[in-house]
């Protein structure tokens, strides 16, 4: 008789209330939708190790340093973003101290863009 598989833990999602803030960092100086969109959006092919909900996702952080600390280049630029209530975004915690996904409509996630930091 062979044991039961464990599962592993799930992921909690939870619907945006309106005003939770995240940080993504940006390609230029200038928010674009492009910017909040998906790997899959971008077209690119899932990891073989990346769970399909964070593939649809759009990555972002708790702080500012948090995005900082994955920047491949500086200076870098930091969105904050304050997410909308009622637009169906949605978020969770998926990789490590403060890493969360994303879902909502690109259009809906740049809209909810209230700063833009550059960070030397």
């Amino acid at each position: 008789m062979t044991a039961p598989r464990r599962r592993p833990p799930a992921i909690e999602v939870v619907p945006a209330q309106g005003g939770e803030t995240f940080y993504r960092l940006l390609r230029g100086r200038r928010p674009e939708a492009r910017d909040l969109y998906s790997a899959r959006e971008l077209g690119r092919r899932a990891p073989s190790r990346t769970l399909w909900v964070v593939f649809v996702g759009v990555s972002m952080f708790d702080s500012p340093e948090g995005a900082l600390a994955v920047a491949r280049r500086r200076p870098a630029i930091v969105a904050q973003v304050a997410l909308p209530a009622g637009r169906g975004v949605s978020y969770a915690r998926t990789a490590g101290q403060g890493h969360y996904t994303i879902w909502g409509a690109p259009e809906d996630l740049l809209a909810a863009v209230v700063d833009v930091m550059r960070h030397p």
